[in-house]
């Protein structure tokens, strides 16, 4: 007799481990990554001060210094630009309005979300492939004209620790009379919080004459300057190749400077010149 209710007993204890890993989901099925913020892919090149109404109006006033500091980012927004506004907009899209959804089958995450720009609806298609140490991240966008599907094609990939303090993409680009989609900028990123952390661009075109340069834009917590672009740009100009430019400022009051070829050129707080010294 005791052997049968050992035998129930041991017999109602493995019907009750079998239903609960029956029931039991992967550490993968149980919950999606959190998204890298819009800000790892995309660099604010809208940070530095500008002039307010007033101080435009001086036209006396020399604002050399600034405007240089301005020229330089603005170059680098327009060359980044053409490469990085529509993956841009694909992953603000998912951020704002994707539902993670896990695919079996691939062994992914998967977002899916419609958007539209320059005038067309496209489909961007975001998965996450999880590892021990951090995500691997694709996005794929399909573009449509009418209700006719026109492509598929990978625009960036990248990999982000967990904790989304780092990671790095590499965006894509489909050159004009190519029929493949090749790598044009890398991006690595930092992130200590919501206030300071870092975005770097490289070119990584290849034959491209600015293959290697790159721009950088960062916050810190500590010292005179919160904000900062760090450039340097390939040319086979002597004066510009090569040569490293520093902008850093201070957010709040506006007062900053440009560094470049051994000078330390800056402006006050109505963005009117400080006499340069030797750096």
């Amino acid at each position: 007799m005791k052997r049968v209710k050992i035998y129930s007993v041991v017999c109602l204890i493995a019907i009750c481990l079998i239903a609960i890993n029956g029931c039991k989901k992967t550490a993968e099925e149980s919950s999606a990554p959190a998204v890298p913020n819009a800000n790892t892919l995309s660099m604010d090149f809208t940070s530095l001060p500008t002039k307010t109404k007033s101080a435009a109006a001086d036209i006396t006033a020399d604002s050399s210094n600034w405007k240089i500091a301005s020229f330089t980012v603005g170059f680098w927004a327009i060359a980044a630009g053409g490469y990085t506004i529509i993956p841009a907009a694909a992953f603000k899209a998912v951020i704002d309005n994707g539902k993670p959804v896990y695919d079996d089958v691939n062994k992914v995450w998967e977002w899916k979300v419609s958007f539209t720009f320059a005038l067309g609806t496209h489909e961007a298609d975001l998965t996450a492939k999880l590892s021990e140490d951090s995500v691997h991240w694709t996005m794929k966008i399909t573009t449509w004209v009418n209700t006719a599907q026109q492509s598929t094609d990978k625009w960036f990939e990248g990999t982000a620790a967990y904790s989304r303090t780092g990671g790095w993409w590499i965006l894509y680009y489909k050159p004009v009379g190519s029929a493949e989609w090749k790598s044009c900028l890398k991006l690595d990123w930092k992130r200590e919080n919501d206030n300071v952390g870092s975005l770097k661009y490289t070119n990584i075109i290849q034959g491209d004459t600015n293959n290697g340069g790159f721009i950088e834009f960062g916050s810190v917590a500590t010292g005179n300057f919160d904000k900062y672009f760090k450039a340097k740009g390939k040319s086979d100009n002597v004066d510009i190749n090569n040569k490293l430019c520093t902008i850093e400022w201070n957010s709040s009051t506006k007062v900053g400077h440009i560094i470049y070829n051994g000078y330390i050129c800056g402006w006050d707080a109505n963005l009117v010149n400080v006499a340069c010294t030797l750096q």
